[in-house]
């Protein structure tokens, strides 16, 4: 509680380049060296940290990237791999004349004795045997056939 006259006495204080704010100049460029000390101090304790914290994730990242550059490359030697085999097979398909669908129906002369019809998928039905082999349709251009096209079956 200031009394009346010392009210007055406060606002006829001079500002512009009084005591007060000269004394606030002082403060304040004798607080700047140490708030930019301070300032650096934090900012280097809180870098370490972060690094701290983040060095493992950072390490591991490293390793995850690397084994899936790996995996990339296996890859992509794979799908070479791949479309080389792929390509090879349509060009031996090609110089046999195409592989056959199981649904496919191959007329037999059996022995010129009697003709049937049947199911490419019946005559391959054990998978290893000869029968299938001959008639997976890798082999169609190369078997025997009579004058209608039919297989011949020599029994």
């Amino acid at each position: 509680f200031f009394p009346v006259s010392m009210a007055g006495a406060v606002e006829d204080v001079p500002t512009e380049d009084g005591p007060v704010e000269k004394v606030h100049d002082d403060l304040r460029a004798a607080a700047e060296p140490f708030l930019e000390s301070l300032q650096a101090f934090v900012s280097k304790q809180a870098a370490e940290r972060l690094e701290e914290l983040l060095g493992p994730a950072r390490k591991e990242l490293e390793q995850a990237n690397r084994a899936l550059e790996a995996a990339q490359a296996a890859l992509t030697k794979e799908r070479a791999e791949f479309e080389q085999a792929r390509d090879a097979f349509h060009t031996e398909r090609e110089q046999f004349g195409g592989i056959g669908t199981p649904d496919q129906i191959i007329r037999l002369n059996i022995g010129g004795e009697k003709e049937i019809s049947v199911r490419r998928s019946t005559l391959c039905t054990v998978s290893d045997s000869a029968l299938a082999s001959q008639f997976s349709g890798r082999w169609d251009e190369t078997l025997l056939k009579d004058e209608k096209g039919a297989v011949f079956i020599d029994f």
